[in-house]
């Protein structure tokens, strides 16, 4: 949905020569839809090195346009990458949603341009309103995948419960053992083989033993 919207847009802006859609996934990584290997290039390079229009935008959350790229100063990789695919005029805008992931924005939303003389007012104004489509749409695919994440993290610590349950079970009638001391029991033994609480109860509840003995709770 989100590659075909984008390329709409692209086909529908005069003079737009490539377009980009670049999200954050976490902290550190982001994804990228583009309509030609221009715009992804030039978009990973503004976004590995934090520098150029569309990562402006994205942390400004605000539109950026810059008419000649090579007269750009303050982003020399970008220009450089830019001149060798001829493009002169970028127009970014940040994908803006209430409460953020990251404060601003979730990414950005560029156009580029071999022209200095493309993207007019017009073009800002319409920018502005796919920006907003495109921020809202990003925004419910990344709560799906918030809860989505959630909804695993739940039944990961709920499947976590009930297998240290069954090995506390296991040790608590074949030890005459009460809860805690039978939790002590794989905790030291956790440490003493230096493997995971889970992995170690999985283990006991599977085979009934304990791997390389069985230490004696503290009473």
């Amino acid at each position: 949905m989100l590659s075909q919207a984008l390329d709409n847009g692209a086909e529908v802006t005069p003079d737009c020569h490539g377009a980009s859609l670049t999200t954050w996934r976490n902290s550190s990584l982001f994804d990228t839809l583009a309509t030609s290997a221009a715009a992804a290039t030039l978009d990973n390079i503004q976004f590995v090195s934090g520098e150029g229009p569309a990562w402006q935008a994205m942390q400004e959350g605000a539109q950026v346009h810059v008419l000649d790229l090579k007269l750009d100063e303050q982003s020399p990789a970008t220009t450089a990458a830019a001149g060798t695919f001829g493009v002169c005029q970028v127009l970014s805008c940040g994908l803006v949603v209430q409460g953020g992931r990251w404060g601003q924005s979730l990414g950005s939303l560029t156009f580029y341009s071999s022209s200095t003389e493309a993207f007019s007012d017009e073009v800002c104004e319409f920018m502005a309103i796919l920006a907003a489509n495109f921020a809202a749409a990003v925004g419910a695919i990344q709560r799906d995948r918030d809860l989505e994440r959630r909804e695993a993290s739940l039944h990961r610590a709920l499947n976590t419960r009930d297998v240290i349950g069954q090995a506390k079970g296991i040790l608590m009638e074949r030890q005459g053992l009460s809860a805690a001391e039978a939790f002590d029991v794989l905790r030291r033994a956790s440490q003493r083989l230096n493997l995971r609480l889970n992995d170690l109860a999985e283990h006991l509840a599977q085979t009934g033993k304990l791997p390389q003995g069985n230490p004696r709770p503290t009473r």
